[in-house]
């Protein structure tokens, strides 16, 4: 069953099971739309990739760019920086643990990709 209808990419539900986040490939946007269907609105204009955002139940974690977290507040959509990466950017990938006391994600150097652990970044 088709769900979105303007835009596809990556797709996570939230804690609550309410709604559905997903990504743009094209426009690297991020949407949230009700589960059982209806509007999608986007809630994030700018992802550094389409697959850097991850659902928690203390919010939305994205990179806008490739070395600043921030996170959106699910119930007033405000947007605030966690941290800066320092030394380190995000590449493909990105995830934060359950109790969002740690981010995982791939790093690009030039001859390979690591996957980097920060821990307490809150």
């Amino acid at each position: 069953m088709q769900v979105t209808h303007s835009h596809g990419g990556a797709a996570f539900e939230s804690v609550d099971g309410k709604n559905l986040y997903f990504s743009s490939e094209d426009t690297k946007a991020l949407y949230r739309m009700p589960v059982g269907g209806g509007e999608e609105k986007q809630v994030v204009p700018q992802l550094s990739e389409w697959v850097n955002f991850a659902v928690t139940a203390n919010g939305v974690y994205f990179f806008p760019d490739t070395q600043t977290l921030q996170s959106l507040d699910e119930k007033t959509g405000l947007i605030r920086t966690v941290t800066k990466l320092e030394g380190h950017s995000v590449n493909f990938g990105m995830t934060i643990s359950p109790d969002s006391e740690r981010l995982v994600f791939s790093e690009e150097t030039i001859l390979h990709v690591d996957v980097m652990l920060v821990e307490g970044f809150r």
